[in-house]
């Protein structure tokens, strides 16, 4: 996906018609699980549209994302653990899925298919033919496949690294279909966890990649602001409250990540704990505001994306 190319053959393979398909994921920030059902049309000739039926993003248990948590730092038994939460978290996106279909009122039975991006919970994201690339994914499609009785497919992330890619992004097939209703070239920035950008050119042709951190520092630093009553900065109020501090910004916009070229895919492993235990904490425990690394990082997102 970081690379220029042409995607349309591909699509002129799918079956011309008109069907429901049903997609789920939770993110980096771990936030929620986020289902949406669509209406996919496509023609003969390959063209594809898609209809927004319903979308929505429920909470998820505390129990089940304070396991991710734990998980993201790999401690004792955590293989254990993995395979545990892998079942877990599959029956909950199962049970979530079942919930909107009751909300938006249509039957599991007039959908064709679940796509199921799973809960990253390692991403070793090397260049594309290095040998230290793989991704592990929580959130079983069988467990999913089971509670709702509809065929489903995951573990994306997977499948893009062994056809060569970085495993993300993965929604520049998505902004391929929107990019058709405008003026091209243009560019969709997603903001998530992590922040990824795709640009669509004139003829389909696509660049996409993770341009660095999303909201993933922000996040834990909204958390300390609010003496832990917010998980994120929302409606920025909290930023609002800080300054940016220019040489930590500088220092932040010099990490390695953002001068690497694409295609590349970035994680917690770049922008989590180790990043945080070594560029925030000494701050915050010398005194700084937590308000203005709050803004700070905010701005090293918005930065991240423009370069």
């Amino acid at each position: 996906t970081g690379r220029p190319r042409a995607v349309g053959h591909p699509r002129a393979a799918i079956p011309a018609g008109t069907w429901k398909a049903l997609g789920i994921m939770s993110g980096t920030s771990v936030d929620g699980i986020s289902v949406a059902l669509v209406q996919v049309t496509t023609d003969a000739s390959g063209g594809t549209r898609v209809a927004n039926l319903a979308a929505r993003a429920y909470p998820m248990d505390e129990s089940l994302r304070s396991e991710i948590f734990a998980l993201f730092e790999d401690g004792p038994g955590s293989l254990d653990r993995l395979a545990v939460l892998d079942l877990r978290l599959g029956e909950a996106f199962g049970r979530t899925a079942l919930t909107l279909l009751s909300e938006a009122r249509v039957a599991p039975a007039d959908v064709s298919v679940i796509g199921s991006h799973g809960q990253t919970i390692r991403h070793v994201a090397g260049p594309p033919g290095s040998a230290r690339r793989g991704t592990i994914q929580a959130g079983s499609g069988a467990a999913i496949a089971m509670v709702t009785g509809i065929p489903t497919v995951s573990n994306f992330r997977v499948a893009d690294i062994a056809a060569g890619g970085t495993g993300a992004p993965l929604v520049p097939f998505y902004d391929l279909v929107l990019a058709s209703a405008f003026e091209r070239p243009m560019a969709f920035l997603n903001v998530g966890g992590i922040a990824n950008v795709t640009w669509v050119g004139r003829h389909d042709e696509m660049v996409a990649f993770d341009t660095g951190p999303g909201n993933v520092v922000a996040d834990r630093l909204a958390a300390i602001a609010s003496g832990a009553n917010l998980r994120c900065d929302l409606d920025g109020r909290l930023g609002e409250r800080g300054r940016v501090l220019p040489e930590v910004l500088a220092a932040w916009l010099a990490h390695p990540y953002l001068s690497a070229p694409p295609p590349k895919s970035a994680g917690r492993e770049e922008f989590g704990t180790t990043f945080f235990e070594a560029e925030v904490t000494p701050r915050l425990a010398s005194g700084a505001s937590p308000f203005d690394l709050l803004r700070t990082a905010e701005a090293f997102t918005a930065r991240a994306a423009a370069a």
